[in-house]
């Protein structure tokens, strides 16, 4: 969850700090509303992404864990 929210907040806060400006004319929204609708896509996209980090990191963990413990990893 922590690699997840990391890259999305970087890229995201690239996306602000960097192209405001180019994200604004390219969404058509003024520039002042590019905050909002940057959070907008982290709360659609982040936070869902966040969620199946967390379900795949423990499914596939505790696949190689049952492996390695039957000495086949």
């Amino acid at each position: 969850m922590a690699g997840s929210f990391t890259n999305t907040i970087l890229v995201m806060g690239s996306i602000f700090l960097i192209f405001k400006d180019a994200y604004a004319a390219i969404k058509g929204i003024p520039a002042d509303a590019v905050m909002g609708a940057i959070l907008a896509v982290v709360g659609a996209n982040g936070v869902p992404e966040a969620a199946a980090a967390i379900v795949l990191t423990v499914a596939i963990g505790k696949a190689l864990l049952g492996l390695q413990r039957k000495g086949r990893v």
